[in-house]
């Protein structure tokens, strides 16, 4: 019953141990976690042990009111589990959903029919990490959890979810939200859950967001691969057509392709009439314009780093092909439906048919096996891997403005 958790634990443990770490702060980073898994493990030892003839298999609400969504993630994370929304609706069609997130994540669901109301939640562990969090007191977010959760408890929740599997993942502070607490079987504290969603370390992660939605009685066949995005009803912010969308930057030096590998791919593109739009954050705008004028094509390659998430959204609408590292512009291009080449590194990251460590499911890349994507390595891709699909998708998609697009030779 408990046989995926402590593999989990296990693999994250040693795949902490074992993975190698320079500077100072990374050895105490990985000192922290495996203190914290030790902790932890002994914690959830006790807890399974405790709680072990309490866990029922089977949901027993016919017809839930209302559904609270918990996912106080990232945004990509947060796009991913909107997948649940169109399955929810199919069988329980009266039912009022609500989301549970991080501050700023909730225009991600802005415009979404499926959605009754958003509320925010403080991650405070994510928010330590380098730009991934807002400086706000700690003892100041604490104060908005606890309203946020005091509010959560009077609305009256027939079923909650918790939609993250991995640490930060505590149940510790669902409990009592709603009449019934749903969560992954490999969560912390998932010995405080009502009803379990298996969660399989060898399937791709849409399928195990499915298996959330089992206790109530939704199969996994009304369950999409991807998300949902609604909030793009803006002007579009690139004027040339057509053109391809390029991220090229993430806060994980894991993920990481090569800054020439990155010129060469929008030389190629640009020369063949494609228009590039390079996006990222405010505070990776050198580097990105480092890549614009080392290809100097002009207004054919601009860069965005101030976007707002609805012209973002409206930017990547109008794209013809998305090229990127596995993080949140990659969901949002899936959400639109749009041919997305990804570069993930699969030693680290587990994707399912890719990945060869057996440490790699300690980190996992939630980008499904879709027929708009194609995944390549990070560590050893070459450029002409990535214009070659490119040009196939492009001769497809927009044969009549640039004619033939042709690999460089």
């Amino acid at each position: 019953m408990f046989r995926r958790k402590y593999i989990r634990l296990c693999r994250k443990f040693l795949g902490s141990i074992v993975r190698p770490k320079s500077g100072i702060r990374s050895q105490l980073t990985r000192g922290c976690k495996v203190l914290y898994l030790i902790v932890s493990g002994g914690f959830e030892i006790v807890g399974d042990t405790l709680f072990f003839l309490k866990r029922r298999d089977s949901l027993r609400i016919p017809n839930p009111g209302r559904i609270l969504v918990i996912k106080v993630d990232q945004l990509g994370d947060v796009i991913f589990s909107s997948l649940l929304i169109p399955g929810i609706k199919r069988k329980f069609p009266q039912a009022q959903i609500d989301f549970l997130v991080r501050p700023g994540a909730e225009a991600i669901l802005r415009g979404n029919p499926g959605v009754n109301a958003v509320y925010q939640w403080n991650n405070i562990v994510l928010d330590l990490l380098p730009g991934r969090g807002r400086r706000t007191p700690v003892l100041r977010k604490i104060r908005a959890n606890w309203s946020t959760r005091q509010k959560l408890r009077r609305n009256g929740y027939d079923v909650a979810i918790n939609a993250r599997a991995y640490p930060p993942s505590s149940n510790f502070f669902w409990k009592g939200v709603a009449g019934a607490l749903i969560a992954f079987d490999i969560s912390e504290q998932s010995f405080l859950a009502d009803y379990w969603g298996p969660y399989d370390l060898d399937a791709e992660e849409w399928s195990n967001y499915a298996n959330l939605l089992a206790p109530l009685g939704i199969d996994s066949s009304s369950v999409g691969v991807c998300g949902e995005f609604y909030n793009y009803d803006v002007p579009n912010p690139m004027d040339a057509s057509p053109y391809a969308v390029i991220s090229p930057v993430t806060f994980d030096r894991d993920r990481q392709w090569k800054t020439e590998h990155w010129i060469s791919l929008i030389a190629a593109l640009s020369s063949r009439g494609i228009a590039v739009a390079i996006t990222g954050m405010p505070s990776q705008r050198e580097f990105l314009e480092k890549l614009a004028f080392s290809v100097s094509r002009g207004e054919m390659v601009r860069v965005f780093t101030d976007l707002r998430l609805p012209q973002f959204g409206a930017l990547m609408d109008r794209a013809a092909i998305f090229v990127g590292i596995d993080s949140f512009p990659a969901h949002l291009a899936l959400a639109l439906k749009k041919p997305v080449r990804l570069l993930v590194n699969s030693d680290v990251y587990f994707l399912k048919g890719y990945s060869r460590s057996r440490f790699a499911s300690e980190a996992r890349s939630m980008i499904p096996a879709s027929p708009l994507a194609a995944f390549f390595d990070a560590r050893s891709a070459l450029p002409d891997e990535i214009i070659a699909s490119c040009a196939e998708t492009l001769n497809q998609s927009a044969p009549a403005v640039t004619g033939p697009f042709v690999v460089p030779t």
